[in-house]
């Protein structure tokens, strides 16, 4: 699916929803990072179809645009957050040591 169709299939996403697609809900809805110009051409172009063209837009794109759109399974969350928590215990373990050692050249010196 190219950035467009992606632009195209959460614009159409937020219509059915209802609410108007904008520059901002799509960049908000869209999970990877779309440039701002392939953002504001899908949205040019969505608001520029046919209503029966977009009818026919969310069914080539209906099964991919909940992909783009979908929240993170509670699992995966889990997981992103649990890495989280590794990465910043090792950060935290790295400074303490080197406040350890800092402190024990100041008493030294």
């Amino acid at each position: 699916m190219s950035q467009i169709d992606q632009v195209l299939a959460a614009a159409k996403a937020l219509a059915d929803r209802g609410k108007l697609p904008s520059v901002a809900l799509l960049k908000s809805q869209l999970s990877n990072n779309i440039p701002l110009p392939i953002l504001i051409k899908g949205l040019q172009q969505f608001k520029a179809m046919p209503k029966a063209e977009q009818a026919r837009l969310v069914g080539q794109v209906e099964v991919e645009a909940e992909v783009v759109i979908a929240d993170p399974s509670p699992e995966q969350a889990v997981a992103r957050l649990t890495q989280e928590l590794k990465q910043l215990k090792a950060a935290y373990q790295q400074l303490d040591e080197r406040l350890t050692r800092l402190e024990s050249q100041e008493k030294t010196a």
